[in-house]
Protein backbone atom coordinates (compact mmCIF):
# COMPACT_ATOMS: atom_id res chain seq x y z
CA UNK A 1 0.00 0.00 0.00
CA UNK A 2 2.14 2.72 -1.45
CA UNK A 3 1.09 6.53 -0.48
CA UNK A 4 -0.25 8.62 -3.34
CA UNK A 5 0.97 12.00 -3.09
CA UNK A 6 -0.26 14.09 -5.60
CA UNK A 7 -0.30 18.08 -5.43
CA UNK A 8 -2.61 20.55 -5.58
CA UNK A 9 -7.02 21.28 -5.76
CA UNK A 10 -8.30 19.88 -8.86
CA UNK A 11 -11.31 20.95 -10.05
CA UNK A 12 -14.78 18.88 -10.07
CA UNK A 13 -14.67 16.79 -13.15
CA UNK A 14 -17.45 14.74 -14.62
CA UNK A 15 -19.31 12.34 -12.84
CA UNK A 16 -17.57 9.30 -14.41
CA UNK A 17 -14.00 10.88 -13.17
CA UNK A 18 -15.87 11.48 -9.55
CA UNK A 19 -16.66 8.05 -9.44
CA UNK A 20 -13.16 6.98 -9.91
CA UNK A 21 -10.76 9.45 -8.45
CA UNK A 22 -7.57 7.30 -7.31
CA UNK A 23 -7.97 7.72 -3.57
CA UNK A 24 -11.45 6.65 -3.59
CA UNK A 25 -10.26 3.59 -5.98
CA UNK A 26 -7.74 2.71 -3.69
CA UNK A 27 -9.95 2.60 -0.52
CA UNK A 28 -12.50 0.65 -2.69
CA UNK A 29 -9.37 -2.31 -3.13
CA UNK A 30 -9.01 -2.30 0.41
CA UNK A 31 -12.81 -2.83 0.86
CA UNK A 32 -12.38 -5.98 -1.83
CA UNK A 33 -9.32 -7.08 0.79
CA UNK A 34 -12.16 -6.64 4.03
CA UNK A 35 -14.75 -8.58 1.95
CA UNK A 36 -12.55 -11.61 1.42
CA UNK A 37 -11.53 -12.12 4.58
CA UNK A 38 -14.86 -11.66 5.51
CA UNK A 39 -15.77 -14.37 3.51
CA UNK A 40 -18.11 -13.03 1.32
CA UNK A 41 -16.01 -12.40 -1.99
CA UNK A 42 -12.66 -14.37 -2.90
CA UNK A 43 -10.84 -11.57 -4.99
CA UNK A 44 -8.96 -9.97 -1.95
CA UNK A 45 -5.73 -11.51 -4.19
CA UNK A 46 -6.35 -9.39 -7.39
CA UNK A 47 -6.92 -6.02 -5.34
CA UNK A 48 -3.94 -6.68 -3.80
CA UNK A 49 -2.25 -7.00 -7.39
CA UNK A 50 -3.15 -4.10 -8.45
CA UNK A 51 -2.11 -2.33 -5.21
CA UNK A 52 1.29 -3.57 -6.21
CA UNK A 53 0.34 -1.69 -10.09
CA UNK A 54 -0.53 1.53 -8.43
CA UNK A 55 2.95 1.48 -6.30
CA UNK A 56 4.89 0.65 -9.01
CA UNK A 57 3.69 4.30 -10.74
CA UNK A 58 3.64 6.28 -7.66
CA UNK A 59 7.12 5.09 -6.99
CA UNK A 60 8.64 5.66 -9.87
CA UNK A 61 7.20 9.36 -9.53
CA UNK A 62 7.98 10.04 -6.74
CA UNK A 63 11.56 8.73 -7.18
CA UNK A 64 11.70 11.34 -10.26
CA UNK A 65 10.20 14.32 -8.13
CA UNK A 66 11.34 13.84 -4.72
CA UNK A 67 13.87 11.85 -3.58
CA UNK A 68 16.62 11.82 -6.69
CA UNK A 69 17.15 15.46 -5.74
CA UNK A 70 17.52 14.34 -2.11
CA UNK A 71 21.06 14.13 -0.01
CA UNK A 72 21.90 10.77 -0.24
CA UNK A 73 18.67 9.72 -2.56
CA UNK A 74 19.08 5.66 -1.36
CA UNK A 75 19.35 6.12 2.19
CA UNK A 76 16.75 8.94 1.86
CA UNK A 77 14.20 7.04 -0.18
CA UNK A 78 14.43 3.49 1.65
CA UNK A 79 14.35 5.49 5.31
CA UNK A 80 10.92 7.18 3.77
CA UNK A 81 8.91 4.16 2.75
CA UNK A 82 10.02 2.22 5.26
CA UNK A 83 8.80 5.13 7.70
CA UNK A 84 5.68 5.29 6.14
CA UNK A 85 4.53 1.80 6.41
CA UNK A 86 6.12 0.65 9.34
CA UNK A 87 4.61 2.83 12.32
CA UNK A 88 0.61 1.79 11.35
CA UNK A 89 2.11 -1.94 10.73
CA UNK A 90 4.16 -1.59 14.55
CA UNK A 91 1.01 -0.63 15.93
CA UNK A 92 -1.72 -3.14 14.55
CA UNK A 93 1.07 -5.57 15.19
CA UNK A 94 0.97 -4.83 19.25
CA UNK A 95 -2.80 -4.86 19.07
CA UNK A 96 -2.78 -8.18 18.03
CA UNK A 97 0.14 -9.11 20.62
CA UNK A 98 -2.17 -7.69 23.02
CA UNK A 99 -5.05 -10.10 21.68
CA UNK A 100 -3.17 -12.96 21.72
CA UNK A 101 -2.41 -12.89 25.18
CA UNK A 102 -5.73 -12.36 26.14
CA UNK A 103 -6.72 -15.79 24.56
CA UNK A 104 -4.99 -18.78 26.45
CA UNK A 105 -4.87 -21.33 23.55
CA UNK A 106 -3.54 -18.44 21.04
CA UNK A 107 -1.17 -17.44 22.86
CA UNK A 108 -0.02 -21.32 23.97
CA UNK A 109 0.28 -21.40 20.17
CA UNK A 110 2.48 -17.88 19.58
CA UNK A 111 5.02 -19.23 22.72
CA UNK A 112 6.02 -22.04 20.45
CA UNK A 113 7.89 -20.01 17.32
CA UNK A 114 8.19 -16.37 19.35
CA UNK A 115 11.69 -16.10 20.19
CA UNK A 116 14.24 -12.91 19.29
CA UNK A 117 14.94 -13.31 15.50
CA UNK A 118 10.80 -13.72 15.22
CA UNK A 119 10.33 -9.80 16.79
CA UNK A 120 12.88 -8.61 14.66
CA UNK A 121 12.14 -10.13 11.73
CA UNK A 122 8.17 -8.60 12.04
CA UNK A 123 9.69 -5.63 12.64
CA UNK A 124 11.84 -5.32 10.09
CA UNK A 125 8.65 -5.99 7.52
CA UNK A 126 11.40 -7.34 5.12
CA UNK A 127 11.25 -10.92 5.45
CA UNK A 128 8.31 -11.45 7.61
CA UNK A 129 6.30 -13.22 5.15
CA UNK A 130 8.56 -16.39 5.51
CA UNK A 131 8.06 -17.03 9.58
CA UNK A 132 4.55 -16.81 10.91
CA UNK A 133 2.93 -13.86 11.45
CA UNK A 134 0.13 -11.71 13.54
CA UNK A 135 -1.33 -10.04 11.06
CA UNK A 136 -1.71 -12.25 8.10
CA UNK A 137 -1.95 -9.29 5.57
CA UNK A 138 1.87 -8.68 6.29
CA UNK A 139 3.29 -10.81 3.23
CA UNK A 140 2.12 -8.12 0.73
CA UNK A 141 3.84 -5.29 3.28
CA UNK A 142 6.90 -7.83 3.19
CA UNK A 143 6.86 -8.20 -0.93
CA UNK A 144 6.27 -3.78 -0.75
CA UNK A 145 9.13 -3.19 1.71
CA UNK A 146 11.06 -5.87 -0.99
CA UNK A 147 10.39 -3.33 -3.98
CA UNK A 148 11.12 -0.42 -1.84
CA UNK A 149 14.85 -1.76 -1.43
CA UNK A 150 15.79 -2.26 -5.65
CA UNK A 151 13.16 0.34 -7.15
CA UNK A 152 16.12 2.91 -6.71
CA UNK A 153 18.70 0.53 -8.42
CA UNK A 154 15.73 -0.19 -10.98
CA UNK A 155 14.79 2.52 -11.98
CA UNK A 156 18.13 4.22 -12.33
CA UNK A 157 18.65 1.45 -15.39
CA UNK A 158 15.72 2.19 -16.67
CA UNK A 159 15.35 5.81 -17.01
CA UNK A 160 19.21 5.44 -18.29
CA UNK A 161 18.09 2.80 -21.28
CA UNK A 162 15.17 5.75 -21.97
CA UNK A 163 17.38 8.33 -22.65
CA UNK A 164 19.92 6.46 -24.83
CA UNK A 165 16.71 5.56 -27.19
CA UNK A 166 13.56 4.35 -27.54
CA UNK A 167 14.48 1.32 -29.56
CA UNK A 168 17.46 -0.10 -26.55
CA UNK A 169 14.57 1.42 -24.07
CA UNK A 170 11.61 -1.11 -25.46
CA UNK A 171 14.07 -4.00 -26.04
CA UNK A 172 15.01 -3.78 -22.76
CA UNK A 173 11.40 -3.41 -21.27
CA UNK A 174 10.65 -6.59 -23.32
CA UNK A 175 12.97 -8.77 -21.37
CA UNK A 176 12.46 -7.22 -18.51
CA UNK A 177 8.48 -8.24 -19.00
CA UNK A 178 9.21 -11.38 -20.37
CA UNK A 179 11.11 -12.52 -17.20
CA UNK A 180 8.52 -11.31 -14.86
CA UNK A 181 6.24 -13.54 -16.16
CA UNK A 182 8.28 -15.92 -16.13
CA UNK A 183 8.99 -15.76 -12.43
CA UNK A 184 5.32 -14.98 -11.50
CA UNK A 185 4.89 -18.65 -12.41
CA UNK A 186 8.01 -19.94 -10.77
CA UNK A 187 9.13 -17.90 -7.72
CA UNK A 188 7.36 -18.06 -4.22
CA UNK A 189 4.73 -16.15 -2.76
CA UNK A 190 7.15 -14.13 -0.43
CA UNK A 191 9.83 -12.85 -2.61
CA UNK A 192 9.44 -10.21 -4.82
CA UNK A 193 10.41 -11.60 -8.01
CA UNK A 194 7.08 -13.41 -7.83
CA UNK A 195 5.10 -10.59 -8.36
CA UNK A 196 7.63 -8.04 -9.93
CA UNK A 197 5.75 -7.63 -13.19
CA UNK A 198 2.76 -5.81 -11.19
CA UNK A 199 5.30 -2.94 -10.29
CA UNK A 200 7.39 -3.06 -13.54
CA UNK A 201 3.77 -2.56 -15.09
CA UNK A 202 3.64 0.04 -13.31
CA UNK A 203 6.60 2.01 -13.18
CA UNK A 204 6.57 1.53 -17.43
CA UNK A 205 2.91 3.20 -17.39
CA UNK A 206 4.49 6.02 -15.62
CA UNK A 207 7.91 6.09 -17.56
CA UNK A 208 6.30 5.85 -20.83
CA UNK A 209 3.39 8.17 -19.75
CA UNK A 210 0.80 6.04 -21.23
CA UNK A 211 -2.63 7.30 -20.35
CA UNK A 212 -5.32 5.48 -21.42
CA UNK A 213 -9.05 6.64 -22.98
CA UNK A 214 -11.72 6.49 -20.63
CA UNK A 215 -13.50 4.39 -22.97
CA UNK A 216 -11.11 2.06 -23.37
CA UNK A 217 -9.92 2.31 -19.38
CA UNK A 218 -13.78 0.88 -18.35
CA UNK A 219 -14.02 -1.80 -21.10
CA UNK A 220 -10.82 -3.25 -19.16
CA UNK A 221 -12.00 -2.84 -16.01
CA UNK A 222 -15.28 -4.63 -17.05
CA UNK A 223 -13.47 -7.23 -18.30
CA UNK A 224 -10.98 -7.79 -15.35
CA UNK A 225 -14.51 -7.48 -12.94
CA UNK A 226 -15.90 -10.58 -15.45
CA UNK A 227 -12.54 -12.47 -14.46
CA UNK A 228 -13.24 -11.94 -10.83
CA UNK A 229 -16.68 -13.07 -11.17
CA UNK A 230 -15.42 -16.08 -12.80
CA UNK A 231 -13.52 -17.15 -9.84
CA UNK A 232 -16.32 -16.03 -7.39
CA UNK A 233 -19.17 -18.03 -8.94
CA UNK A 234 -17.21 -21.02 -10.70
CA UNK A 235 -15.23 -22.56 -7.73
CA UNK A 236 -14.62 -25.51 -9.40
CA UNK A 237 -12.15 -23.88 -12.30
CA UNK A 238 -9.92 -24.00 -9.75
CA UNK A 239 -9.32 -27.19 -8.97
CA UNK A 240 -10.04 -28.42 -12.43
CA UNK A 241 -7.05 -26.17 -14.15
CA UNK A 242 -3.69 -25.93 -12.19
CA UNK A 243 -3.39 -22.79 -14.21
CA UNK A 244 -6.64 -20.99 -12.41
CA UNK A 245 -4.64 -20.02 -9.33
CA UNK A 246 -3.10 -17.10 -11.95
CA UNK A 247 -6.34 -15.93 -12.41
CA UNK A 248 -6.20 -13.00 -10.12
CA UNK A 249 -2.81 -12.26 -11.79
CA UNK A 250 -4.95 -11.91 -14.60
CA UNK A 251 -7.26 -9.78 -13.36
CA UNK A 252 -5.53 -7.12 -12.51
CA UNK A 253 -2.88 -7.31 -15.56
CA UNK A 254 -6.38 -6.80 -17.25
CA UNK A 255 -7.21 -3.54 -15.51
CA UNK A 256 -3.76 -1.95 -16.36
CA UNK A 257 -5.84 0.29 -18.71
CA UNK A 258 -8.25 1.38 -16.09
CA UNK A 259 -4.97 2.05 -13.78
CA UNK A 260 -3.25 4.13 -16.62
CA UNK A 261 -6.45 5.87 -16.93
CA UNK A 262 -7.34 5.97 -12.96
CA UNK A 263 -3.76 7.65 -11.83
CA UNK A 264 -3.54 10.42 -13.99
CA UNK A 265 -6.95 11.68 -12.73
CA UNK A 266 -7.81 14.70 -10.68
CA UNK A 267 -7.40 13.94 -6.82
CA UNK A 268 -8.90 16.69 -4.61
CA UNK A 269 -8.24 16.72 -0.72
CA UNK A 270 -10.65 14.78 0.84
CA UNK A 271 -9.89 11.94 -2.37
CA UNK A 272 -6.34 12.34 -1.28
CA UNK A 273 -7.52 11.02 2.52
CA UNK A 274 -9.49 8.38 1.55
CA UNK A 275 -6.46 7.14 -0.57
CA UNK A 276 -4.10 7.32 2.31
CA UNK A 277 -7.07 5.72 4.66
CA UNK A 278 -7.22 2.63 3.05
CA UNK A 279 -3.50 1.64 4.32
CA UNK A 280 -5.14 2.19 7.71
CA UNK A 281 -7.74 0.33 6.59
CA UNK A 282 -5.75 -2.41 5.48
CA UNK A 283 -3.51 -3.10 8.20
CA UNK A 284 -6.25 -2.74 11.35
CA UNK A 285 -8.85 -4.73 9.70
CA UNK A 286 -7.92 -8.21 10.77
CA UNK A 287 -7.80 -7.26 14.04
CA UNK A 288 -11.76 -6.58 15.06
CA UNK A 289 -12.13 -9.86 13.32
CA UNK A 290 -9.37 -11.69 15.61
CA UNK A 291 -11.54 -10.09 18.64
CA UNK A 292 -14.65 -10.96 17.10
CA UNK A 293 -13.89 -14.72 16.67
CA UNK A 294 -12.57 -14.96 20.28
CA UNK A 295 -15.82 -12.95 22.09
CA UNK A 296 -16.01 -16.28 24.44
CA UNK A 297 -12.83 -15.10 26.10
CA UNK A 298 -14.33 -12.23 26.91
CA UNK A 299 -18.05 -13.92 28.22
CA UNK A 300 -19.73 -12.27 25.43
CA UNK A 301 -21.22 -15.53 23.89
CA UNK A 302 -21.51 -16.98 20.03
CA UNK A 303 -22.29 -13.80 18.01
CA UNK A 304 -24.66 -14.46 14.93
CA UNK A 305 -22.98 -13.95 11.32
CA UNK A 306 -25.24 -11.50 10.43
CA UNK A 307 -24.27 -9.31 13.32
CA UNK A 308 -20.91 -10.68 13.27
CA UNK A 309 -20.19 -8.84 10.05
CA UNK A 310 -22.20 -5.78 10.08
CA UNK A 311 -20.52 -5.49 13.95
CA UNK A 312 -16.89 -6.31 12.23
CA UNK A 313 -17.45 -4.09 9.45
CA UNK A 314 -18.44 -1.17 12.24
CA UNK A 315 -15.14 -1.56 14.40
CA UNK A 316 -12.79 -1.69 11.57
CA UNK A 317 -14.35 1.69 10.08
CA UNK A 318 -13.95 3.44 13.34
CA UNK A 319 -10.63 1.81 13.95
CA UNK A 320 -9.20 2.62 10.96
CA UNK A 321 -10.63 6.07 11.21
CA UNK A 322 -9.01 7.15 14.67
CA UNK A 323 -5.62 5.29 13.44
CA UNK A 324 -5.45 7.26 10.22
CA UNK A 325 -6.41 11.10 12.64
CA UNK A 326 -4.11 9.81 15.56
CA UNK A 327 -1.22 7.71 14.20
CA UNK A 328 -0.80 8.13 10.78
CA UNK A 329 -1.65 11.54 9.89
CA UNK A 330 0.83 12.97 12.73
CA UNK A 331 3.70 10.65 11.68
CA UNK A 332 3.41 11.20 8.39
CA UNK A 333 4.18 15.00 8.75
CA UNK A 334 7.26 14.42 10.40
CA UNK A 335 7.88 11.93 7.57
CA UNK A 336 7.18 14.94 4.81
CA UNK A 337 9.55 16.60 6.82
CA UNK A 338 12.37 14.24 6.75
CA UNK A 339 11.89 14.21 3.05
CA UNK A 340 11.79 18.13 2.75
CA UNK A 341 14.84 18.60 4.92
CA UNK A 342 17.26 15.58 3.07
CA UNK A 343 15.49 17.84 -0.25
CA UNK A 344 17.38 21.23 0.92
CA UNK A 345 20.68 18.85 1.97
CA UNK A 346 20.86 17.78 -1.93
CA UNK A 347 20.01 21.16 -3.52
CA UNK A 348 22.61 22.68 -1.42
CA UNK A 349 25.19 20.21 -2.08
CA UNK A 350 24.23 20.53 -5.27
CA UNK A 351 24.47 24.34 -5.40
CA UNK A 352 28.24 23.94 -3.31
CA UNK A 353 29.23 21.41 -6.34
CA UNK A 354 28.14 24.07 -8.71
CA UNK A 355 30.57 26.54 -7.11
CA UNK A 356 33.77 24.26 -6.99
CA UNK A 357 33.10 23.28 -10.39
CA UNK A 358 33.01 26.62 -11.88
CA UNK A 359 35.85 28.05 -9.53
CA UNK A 360 38.17 25.03 -11.05
CA UNK A 361 37.18 25.50 -14.41
CA UNK A 362 38.23 29.25 -13.71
Amino acid sequence: MCRTEPSGIFPEANPVKSIFRPGLFRLFLAVLVVLQHSGILEIGVTAVNVFFLLSGFWISSMWQSQYRACRLPYSSFVISRFWRLAPLYWCCWLMSGVLFFLFPIRWADVQTYANLTWVVRSLAIVSSAGQPQWLPQGWSLDIEMQFYLIAPMLLTVLLTLQQRGNRIFVSSVFFAVAGSVVLLFATPLCWISRDILFFLAGVLVQLSGWQSSRRFALLSLAVSVAVCGLMVYYPPLGKAAGWAKYLPALAAMVALPFVAWNVRQPSPAFDRHLGNLSYSVYVFHRIPVLALNNTTAFGIGTIGRTRFLLLSWLLIAVGSLLLYLLVDRPIEAWRHRFVKARQAMGKRAAAIATVQEIATAT
